[in-house]
């Protein structure tokens, strides 16, 4: 259906202003047939010339215009960035996210047809993506993901974590985001003693690994824009995630691999420590509920099962599923094994979110991708 011209009548002159959005030659005939995309742009442009029109002072003009601008695309076009949209979860979310029909920025390194370039530790990048992009919700994944104590780039890790992270909240200050997911880890909370589990998230930080470090001063970033600005922020610290295509071999694909090749699984001390696995798409879960979520009491929330279940009888699941016989071999360890319980009744609450997927049933599933195409 044709847009029917716009008549404006100034009151310099007195003489009568048509933008007829029929006219080819008009800047926004094309971006009119579009649909919604393109109405926004016609509404703007209809608002930027009837203001300079009137004879609005150029800088009153400018501004206006912003922030029009701004409340005409979060009207029609509201969008979430997704940063890290190639890793283990930004794929997974993306997908998801998609298939709800919402308007979806997929970014990172490596880009596609549908993955724009992203580059976090560069500002002049994250600046670019999110003034383009104009996201209402920004979902930043985008990491190094390396918890082990050993790893031998820690300034590498350093700068992409919390130089990235600098970067995403400055840009979303600058250009208006409404929210900031910022997914976190429990290893923020290094060795508990059994005594004070199970861990909440008043739960004293001691992080032992760059990558722990690192989290912690991203959530302390994230959480100081968030009170000096109008951008709020909902953190996730995260437990042991784990499923299909994961990029680093957690101790379930370790157990597994150990047991398909005949090799025994190796446990570390007695193997009555615990630990707590959180499968893939109830993380992703999460990370859907994060992006419509209201108001909430709270800006941190411990993402986990609840469930805590010891090394051995993670071993015993496993051979069980891939050859009853395989032995376990106990690894007498140099330094105390603490165990993980996480108290989650936080997030069960005010999220509305609980996990759905059961360890046996997570484990067959990830077996599933470690054995291959059969």
């Amino acid at each position: 259906m044709p847009i029917p011209p716009t008549r404006v009548s100034g009151s310099k002159s007195g003489v009568a202003m048509q933008i007829d959005f029929n006219d080819p030659s008009n800047p926004v005939y094309h971006d009119s047939k579009l649909g919604s995309s393109g109405c926004s742009k016609a509404s703007l442009f209809v608002i930027r010339n009837i203001m300079d029109y009137l004879g609005f002072p150029c800088f009153l003009l400018g501004l206006i215009y912003r922030r029009l601008h701004r409340v005409i695309r979060l009207a029609v076009d509201s969008k979430v960035l997704v940063t890290g949209a190639t890793g283990f979860l930004g794929k997974r979310l993306v997908k998801k996210l998609r298939g709800m029909n919402l308007n979806v920025v997929a970014a990172d390194l490596q880009v596609t047809d549908e993955i724009v370039s992203l580059d976090v530790r560069d500002k002049e990048s994250v600046n670019a993506v999110l003034e383009s992009s104009m996201p209402e919700v920004v979902v930043h994944l985008a990491a190094i993901n390396d918890n082990n104590p050993n790893f031998d780039r820690p300034y590498d890790l350093y700068v992409n974590n919390i130089q990235g992270t600098l970067n995403i909240c400055e840009a979303a200050t600058r250009f208006g985001v409404r929210k900031i997911v910022f997914p976190s880890s429990t290893s923020i909370y290094g060795n508990v003693q059994d005594e004070n589990l199970p861990i909440s998230e008043m739960t004293r930080t001691h992080p032992l690994t760059p990558y722990a470090t690192s989290k912690v001063c991203e959530e302390m970033l994230v959480r100081d824009y968030a009170r000096r600005t109008n951008t709020k922020a909902l953190m996730f610290r995260f437990s042991i995630i784990y499923g299909p295509e994961q990029k680093h071999a957690n101790v379930i694909e370790q157990f597994m691999r150990k047991a398909i090749s005949g090799d025994p699984i190796e446990l570390l001390g007695d193997g009555s420590h615990t630990r707590e696995f959180l499968y893939v798409d109830d993380a992703i879960d999460a990370l859907v509920v994060s992006t419509n979520a209201a108001s909430l009491p709270y800006d941190t929330y411990l993402i986990s099962t609840g469930n805590p279940i010891k090394l051995t009888q993670l071993a015993e699941k496993i051979s069980k599923l891939i050859d009853p016989h395989a032995p376990i071999l106990n690894i007498q360890s140099k330094e105390p094994i603490f165990s993980q319980h996480y108290d989650v009744s936080r997030a069960m609450t005010n999220l509305n979110w609980k996990p759905r997927v059961s360890i046996d049933v997570g484990l067959s599933l990830m077996l599933e991708w470690v054995r291959g195409p059969s």
